[in-house]
């Protein structure tokens, strides 16, 4: 699920430590994986190279609510395992 979601959005693993912490993109990702597998949120945070993941859940949220990276979350939310 983690590669569909970095294959839509354009990204690659590699990417992944270039990008800041909390970008929408990788939270676009996450929310692809919390939302279609049971995998932990820790397991995300730390495969998506997302630091604490503080607030982890207020920006999925946010996410869905189109208040927090919208253009990213339309790419990836209709991908389904």
């Amino acid at each position: 699920m983690v590669i569909r979601g970095l294959k839509a959005l354009g990204l690659t693993d590699e990417s992944l430590d270039g990008l800041k912490k909390n970008c929408p993109q990788k939270y676009a990702v996450a929310w692809l994986v919390r939302r279609n597998t049971c995998v932990r949120n820790d397991w995300i945070v730390h495969r998506l190279s997302m630091g604490k993941g503080r607030n982890f859940a207020t920006f999925l949220k946010r996410m869905e609510e189109g208040d927090f990276g919208a253009a990213y979350f339309d790419k990836i939310k209709n991908i389904i395992e």
